[in-house]
């Protein structure tokens, strides 16, 4: 931050930090919030339960509020990726990847 504003970021690299300089702004991309119940009743069509994920269980957008709270602008919060899903027997969310390959399938959009 400088003056206010966002002028780069700090990083981590082989151990070294790195200050890297935004020529014309900051995009900041770190994975969804699946996990994080909270975020998903504000900014996601309800119902919704974080339980019924199969995404990394590291996906918890914590870099969300701390960007907002520094003036960075969120866009598309309502829109996910999501794919026909079951619970397996031990009560967990499994994702149905085979669907997408198999010869002949259509896969409807409305």
């Amino acid at each position: 931050m400088n003056n206010g504003r966002v002028v780069g970021v700090i990083v981590e690299r082989d151990g070294q930090e790195q200050r890297i300089e935004a020529k014309r702004g900051v995009v900041l991309s770190s994975g969804g919030f699946s996990h994080n119940q909270a975020l998903r009743e504000k900014y996601l069509p309800a119902p919704t339960n974080a339980a019924w994920t199969s995404s990394p269980m590291g996906q918890t957008g914590d870099i969300i509020e701390p960007s907002v709270k520094i003036g960075a602008t969120l866009d598309l919060m309502d829109k996910v990726w999501g794919a026909p899903s079951v619970i397996d027997p031990q009560g967990q969310p499994f994702f149905l990847v085979a669907d997408r390959g198999v010869p002949n399938m259509m896969v409807g959009c409305r």
